[in-house]
């Protein structure tokens, strides 16, 4: 992936050598974002990705041609103040956000230096130096946990339920009225969608968190906004205690420039820029701004990637061999799912075991997939990825016998005749042999 980039950049980089350079007599005006040509902001055609790769954001290579458009168009970033690229952005922002919370203005809106660091900067100033402690759910996006490490901030983590994977409501209650011995609960943090899990908060929970104290920070993590195509930006800007964090990391695949925005009402707003959130760079902001203006062309595989991942979802859970796994409705760009214990004996570490095999093999066979929590994560991809992907799944299970039937009465006669009809010589192989069972079966994940 790195090597495509690096050639992709020298290539680019030699053709904008080669062109003729653009008169220099034209000046930008001095309150606007320098324009760039039409011809140098074309975004062009996104090529098929693949699903070997760890890059989770769709639209990378296309970010990738609008940095090198502003590089080519913008060179000069010091001829304007930093508040001129600020001013734009934010209005940029303020028109994406109006699909979803037409009240929304500049007042409701905190830049930084990307979603985390927000987020550190939150956590910093609610729970720091023994103030206050922190409360999420598990299953849940790792750095929450290692923001809390990072600040000295005490963590309390609580459960979720089996069947929808929604907060465990009863063990947060008590916890937040729990042990003296700690500071009080000042921050609680929730996904909306949560990673890695994919569920969006349902009405139970936002019962919960309408009814919390005003002195308890809501933090809500709409980083995967885009593909859950729901939002509580419109409530948030109405409530004293919630606030709203976003990323243009993900779907406008723009990781590298870390661009976070806040949305929350505007006293909390402005008491938060006090503190001195994080700033932006200039560069990432022209960067920014750009992509939200190229967002249909950027966000263009977002539907497509919902659909696919409805019909991996489907996959999984119609086909005989669901059995092995355990799969949820996701609102990500990825499903989780956990594989199923052997018998009712089966240790958790034999089952988390056999889970880092099914990583291990599939992450090896080129595919995005990774540990999560006590399942994996699969993330969606084109189809016939994403088929190639199920059948390596069911060969790798069908190794303890896991898979269709067809599958494994197959697996057993190849067994068999190659130890010569003996079944005990076919048993005793069984156990070493690798699965090299035909996953496209009309009984299997991929159909």
């Amino acid at each position: 992936m790195f090597t495509y980039l690096r050639r992709e950049l020298r290539s680019r980089l030699l053709a904008r050598r080669a062109a003729p350079r653009a008169d220099a007599g034209a000046s930008d005006d001095a309150g606007a974002i320098p324009a760039a040509s039409p011809a140098a902001t074309s975004v062009a055609p996104e090529p098929a990705p693949s699903t070997s790769s760890n890059d989770s954001a769709p639209g990378f290579r296309n970010a990738l041609a609008l940095a090198l458009a502003l590089r080519a168009n913008a060179r000069d970033t010091k001829s304007l103040s930093p508040e001129s690229y600020k001013s734009a952005l934010r209005a940029a922002l303020v028109e994406y956000l109006h699909a979803d919370a037409a009240a929304v203005t500049n007042a409701n809106l905190l830049l930084a230096a990307g979603s985390t660091a927000l987020l550190l900067h939150l956590i910093r100033e609610r729970c720091g130096r023994g103030r206050g402690s922190l409360l999420f759910a598990e299953p849940g996006p790792s750095r929450y946990r290692e923001v809390a490490c990072a600040l000295g901030v005490h963590a309390v983590a609580v459960g979720r339920a089996d069947d929808d994977l929604s907060i465990d409501l009863e063990d947060a209650r008590a916890r937040m009225a729990g042990a003296s011995s700690r500071p009080r609960v000042r921050v609680v943090l929730v996904g909306h969608p949560n990673a890695p899990t994919g569920n969006p908060l349902v009405a139970e929970e936002l019962a919960w968190l309408r009814s919390l104290p005003q002195d308890v920070l809501v933090v809500i993590d709409e980083g995967y906004y885009e593909y859950a195509a729901e939002s509580l930006v419109a409530e948030a800007i109405r409530r004293p205690n919630w606030i709203v964090l976003r990323t243009l990391s993900r779907a406008f695949g723009l990781a590298t420039h870390r661009v976070g925005y806040a949305v929350a009402r505007a006293d909390q707003v402005a008491a938060l820029t006090r503190a001195r959130a994080p700033s932006v760079p200039v560069r990432s902001m022209l960067v920014a701004r750009l992509a939200l203006d190229h967002r249909h062309e950027l966000l263009a595989r977002v539907p497509r990637t919902r659909r696919q991942r409805r019909r991996v979802y489907q996959q999984l859970v119609g086909a005989p061999a669901a059995e092995s796994v355990r799969v949820w409705p996701s609102r990500c760009d990825s499903l989780f799912l956990r594989v199923a214990p052997l018998s009712a004996r089966e240790s958790q570490a034999s089952v988390l075991a056999r889970r880092d095999i099914v990583v291990e093999r599939l992450a090896a066979a080129g595919f995005r997939v990774g540990a999560a929590a006590d399942g994996l994560r699969v993330y969606v991809g084109e189809p016939r990825e994403d088929q190639r992907m199920l059948a390596a799944l069911e060969r790798t299970l069908a190794r303890w016998g896991h898979g269709s039937k067809r599958t494994r009465d197959a697996r057993r006669k190849r067994r068999f005749f190659s130890s010569g009809g003996s079944s005990q010589g076919s048993a005793s192989r069984g156990r070493d042999a690798s699965p090299r069972a035909h996953a496209s079966s009309s009984g299997s994940f991929a159909t």
